[in-house]
C-alpha cells in the first residue's frame, strides 16, 4: 500500500525493530539518512533510490535484507491517507477492487515477474 504525503509525515521508522533501541536509531521520512547509512545495505540503498524514482514503482519484499520497521502515528483514514494498492495478479478480486473504488484508492495489479523483481533480478 502507498501512503499519501500527509500521511508520512505522521510516520516514524527504524532500521530494526524499535522496541529498546536508542532514540537516535529513529526517523521520519524527512530526517533518515543516519537510519540508511547504519543499517541498509548496499543493496537495500539501490533498491530505494530506484523505487524513490519510480524505476520501478516497487520492489519484491525479498529486496530487504533485515526487518524495516515504520509506525503511523494517529488515525489512519482509507480515503485520506492511502493513495494506492499493490496487489500480485494472484491476490486481485472484486472485493479488493471494490473496497479500493469505495475508499477513492488507485489500485494496481502486478505480475508475477514483478512480485519477483529484486536487484538481482535487474
Amino acid at each position: 500500500l502507498e501512503l499519501s504525503p500527509a500521511a508520512r509525515r505522521r510516520c516514524t521508522l527504524s532500521g530494526a525493530d524499535s522496541g529498546g533501541i536508542k532514540d537516535e536509531r529513529l526517523a521520519t521520512c524527512q530526517h533518515y539518512a543516519h537510519v540508511l547509512q547504519a543499517d541498509y545495505d548496499n543493496a537495500e540503498l539501490m533498491a530505494l533510490v530506484l523505487v524513490a524514482n519510480r524505476m520501478p514503482l516497487f520492489m519484491a519484499s525479498e529486496t530487504i535484507s533485515k526487518y524495516k520497521e515504520v509506525q503511523i502515528h494517529g488515525p489512519v483514514r482509507l480515503d485520506a491517507d492511502v493513495v494506492a494498492l499493490h496487489v500480485p495478479e494472484s491476490e486481485d478480486d472484486a472485493k479488493l477492487q471494490s473496497f479500493a473504488k469505495r475508499n477513492g484508492i488507485r489500485y494496481y495489479t502486478f505480475g508475477q515477474a514483478l512480485n519477483s523483481c529484486t536487484l538481482k533480478g535487474l
